[in-house]
């Protein structure tokens, strides 16, 4: 399994499709097609046959509005509030921004497959949080002052909100999960688990990178 991660935080690294792990340089310009076409180079260990769906994609959801549907989804679920300290730090993070280009993908994917946006609304607001819950983290690392343009956590609270803040994002993941079927869902939170390794490998490997 190293040597898998290895390989894919090698191309992380070194290619010119991508800044910082898994995303995609100029994705705000991508178009449907030209999204999917950088998966392979994006996700290295990817087994999405582009050449057989790359006949299906002009009928695909536009991008655009996939990441509105998204980030509507995500508003009507940012509905807890208690306690203010923890919440209000996890609201303030996610709301700042940021390409989406995560659950965008895997909404994306659904469409092809099932047709469907839908259904994959609640995996695709985990996926998010998990991304997020090591962004927060990263910046502590880091000591970085800015996120997107904005403070970090740790920067605009404190130290231990950001840390607890960032925890509870982890677990919020797997909360936005709950919709699914029993069966689905332990399948997911497996997936999710080794999604997990491996984003905490990169990031750690970068950190080790920068520090030569």
């Amino acid at each position: 399994a190293s040597d898998v991660y290895k390989r894919q935080n090698d191309l992380v690294r070194n290619s010119d499709v991508i800044i910082g792990p898994l995303i995609p340089r100029n994705f705000e310009t991508f178009s449907n097609i030209e999204l999917l076409e950088s998966i392979p180079k994006v996700f290295p260990l990817s087994t999405i046959p582009i050449k057989i769906i790359k006949g299906v994609i002009q009928s695909v959801t536009p991008k655009k509005l996939l990441r509105n549907r998204m980030i509507n989804y995500l508003d009507e679920n940012l509905n807890f509030n208690d306690p203010k300290n923890l919440y209000g730090p996890i609201k303030y993070f996610i709301q700042i921004g940021g390409k989406r280009v995560r659950p965008v993908l895997l909404m994306m994917t659904s469409d092809i497959l099932i047709n469907n946006i839908n259904k994959a609304l609640p995996a695709a607001i985990c996926v998010e949080f998990l991304h997020n819950f090591t962004l927060v983290h990263d910046d502590i690392i880091d000591r970085s002052k800015l996120r997107r343009g904005k403070q970090t956590i740790h920067e605009k609270w404190d130290l231990n909100t950001a840390i607890l803040s960032g925890d509870l994002m982890n677990i919020l993941s797997y909360q936005f999960l709950q919709p699914y079927s029993d069966k689905l869902f332990k399948k997911l939170s497996i997936l999710l688990n080794e999604t997990s390794v491996c984003l905490l490998y990169t990031s750690d490997a970068a950190d080790e990178e920068d520090s030569v």
